[in-house]
């Protein structure tokens, strides 16, 4: 969906706030001479994210069903994380980039009191579920240091609808309430902005009274100028989520029911009289209610768990010309449970998910249904590996906040920063082992 937002302002003028032009009558003042005091009066000052302004609470509350999604992403984070994050110096040799970790101690103090850990998996798990991060960063009193770390919710953030004049987005709106009607602007938490395309260290030192930042963190999604779109999210538009939690409610119904469709019973006109004396006699009412009584005596008979593996007795007899004259007739109905039904479609729409998700599924183990496999040992080891390549430029997203923190605490200007990926090898007795991503080599198999 088009996010182009153009609101107008009375009935006079109207502003196309992504490209930062405003429609006035002929002989009106330009643009440029806006006051800076406007304020947007029976408009929203945020950009919607979503018709509704609900679009991350609307994918947490579709997806929270799955099997899948949820517990995927869960996966991507945790392998993400890794072995956390390492501070160190970067060298070239033979024109291979080597990064050698090293003990810093005002990087250390600043991890452990800002929890660093914490912010990684919570900037992975906003990133995966909705392509978006809110990190943010807090200075302390003397405005010399940055002293925090940390993701806001990214469901409780909106951005502001930009500058008229430069086109960007100058601050952020926080808030739990964004389902709540007629939410104004002072009900909610106002952050300032970091433009992260250039030296957004400079631009903390260079502003007076702000003691917190966010910094948008996203992977670019095409059409998508504000709230990036995370690529699974084809999953829900295509159907295959929702067609995936389909398959367990509908089994789910049929266990319920199979009792009423286990048998099909079939009785002879000739039967009722037979077993009710004056059958001829009574009302159609009658008549219905003692078939409806008889079906339970013999529902209850048949299908009760009690009189598994008991026989079951009925007469007949013969015609006049030989032919055979039930008075009931038993057919029992396929059990679509034990025969698996859907359990192929449950493999399709779950393949789809993982493909949704950029996940191969020999990392998550068995998949739904029979005979689904989880993989080879060496299929696993790949899948590892090329995830772990995948995830690179995810980490140099993530930590790009750092980077902000070197600068305005006056670390050393050398110091990088890296997460410890560790990759899956195997020895000479066919047994994976970890191997430090440091060591840019990967022994070969043998």
């Amino acid at each position: 969906m088009n996010e182009v937002q153009v609101e107008a302002f009375g009935t006079n003028v109207i502003a196309d706030f992504k490209n930062g032009v405003v429609l006035t009558p002929m002989g009106t003042a330009p643009a440029t001479s806006i006051p800076d005091d406007l304020t947007l009066i029976g408009v929203d000052e945020w950009i919607k994210w979503g018709d509704a302004n609900d679009f991350p609470q609307k994918v947490v509350s579709l997806s929270e069903p799955s099997t899948i999604i949820g517990p995927a992403i869960s996966k991507l984070v945790k392998l993400g994380h890794s072995g956390g994050v390492q501070a160190g110096y970067v060298e070239y040799v033979d024109g291979k980039e080597v990064f050698t970790p090293v003990f810093n101690q005002e990087f250390e103090d600043f991890k452990r009191k800002s929890n660093l850990d914490a912010y990684i998996l919570e900037a992975l798990s906003d990133f995966f579920w909705f392509g978006n991060v809110f990190a943010n960063l807090v200075l302390n009193k003397g405005k010399d240091k940055i002293v925090q770390l940390f993701v806001e919710e990214a469901c409780y953030c909106r951005w502001e609808k930009p500058n008229l004049r430069t086109g960007r987005v100058e601050n952020c709106f926080i808030s739990a309430n964004w389902d709540k009607p007629n939410l104004k602007k002072d009900d909610l938490i106002k952050v300032k902005v970091l433009d992260q395309y250039y030296d957004p260290a400079e631009q903390i030192n260079k502003n007076a009274s702000a003691m917190r930042f966010v910094y948008p963190i996203n992977f670019p999604s095409p059409n998508r100028h504000y709230y990036q779109l995370a690529p699974w999210n084809g999953a829900i538009k295509s159907g295959w989520l929702q067609f995936s939690l389909q398959i367990p409610a509908f089994k789910t119904a049929m266990m319920k029911n199979q009792l009423t469709l286990k048998y099909h019973l079939e009785v002879n006109e000739d039967y009722w009289p037979l077993e009710y004396e004056g059958w001829k006699e009574k009302t159609p009412a009658e008549k219905q209610t003692l078939k409806q009584k008889f079906l339970v005596k013999f529902t209850e008979n048949l299908a009760d768990t009690k009189n598994a593996a008991k026989a079951i007795m009925t007469s007949f007899k013969y015609e006049r010309n030989n032919e055979e004259r039930h008075m009931w007739k038993i057919t029992a109905i396929d059990d679509k449970i034990k025969s698996g039904v859907y359990v192929e479609d449950s493999q399709e729409a779950s393949t789809h998910l993982m493909n949704a998700l950029e996940l191969d599924p020999t990392l998550f183990g068995n998949g739904p249904g029979k005979g689904f496999s989880a993989g080879s040992g060496s299929d696993k080891n790949s899948a590892y590996n090329l995830l772990m390549v995948a995830l690179k430029p995810i980490h140099n997203l993530i930590l790009q906040p750092l980077y902000v923190v070197r600068d305005v605490n006056k670390m050393d200007p050398k110091l990088q920063f890296r997460m410890a990926n560790t990759f899956m090898a195997e020895s000479t007795s066919g047994k994976p082992k970890m191997v430090s991503e440091q060591t840019n080599a990967i022994p070969a198999k043998g």
